[in-house]
């Protein structure tokens, strides 16, 4: 019963990442497998399988969706490095750009309301990144840190000249932390890239 739910969120996925950063690489066509194994779902570039989507709330399933699919791009960080937090974080938060576009901003804010409280139940957390650090940080630091820090990028830049930055990042082929801060300086100046270092050097559990 949750197949027609399936099928639209792949093709609204599809629809907004093609839109805003298939210019000069699009998506080919996504594969989806819906399998009965017990463990999670998991994606391989465009081919993803989903263990359950019975009774699954729509919202996460689109986010989960868009997170798979962006990573077509964002995928060139060295996985086993602390620049894997370009890789899932980016993914992340697209994906919640687009359930904002398609399903409201209460429906994107209840996503980051959670991230929060995640964040406040584990208490002390290692920076997103530093200069000195190259060790892969944990799941919360790149799947709920990470996106909080964008969050914070994005209401302080305006949507507008963020989706630039997340355009440069998504289609530059940008694979470490000092190329992207390179380019978030091109595209909103030296303060907003000295302050977003702040925001990634940050230790404990979320933003204040």
């Amino acid at each position: 019963d949750s197949l027609p739910e399936l099928v639209e969120s792949t093709a609204a996925c599809t629809s907004y990442l093609n839109d805003r950063f298939g210019d000069v690489d699009p998506l080919p066509e996504a594969k989806i497998v819906v399998h009965d194994r017990e463990q999670s779902g998991y994606s391989r570039k465009t081919l993803i399988a989903l263990s359950k989507i019975s009774g699954r709330d729509k919202s996460r399933l689109m986010q989960f969706i868009c997170h798979e699919l962006a990573h077509y791009w964002s995928m060139r960080g060295a996985a086993n490095t602390v620049e894997n937090w370009l890789n899932e974080t980016f993914a992340d938060y697209v994906a919640l750009m687009a359930v904002r576009e398609h399903m409201g901003q209460d429906v994107f804010e209840s996503f980051l309301a959670r991230y929060r409280q995640q964040l406040d139940e584990a208490g002390d957390l290692p920076p997103i990144w530093t200069p000195e650090n190259q060790e892969r940080g944990p799941y919360l630091v790149q799947y709920r840190k990470g996106p909080l820090a964008l969050a914070t990028l994005e209401e302080r830049l305006g949507r507008d000249l963020f989706a630039q930055f997340v355009h440069r990042y998504m289609t530059e082929e940008i694979a470490t932390t000092p190329a992207l801060l390179e380019a978030l300086e091109d595209v909103a100046g030296a303060d907003a890239r000295a302050q977003f270092e702040m925001d990634l050097a940050q230790t404990g559990p979320k933003e204040k």
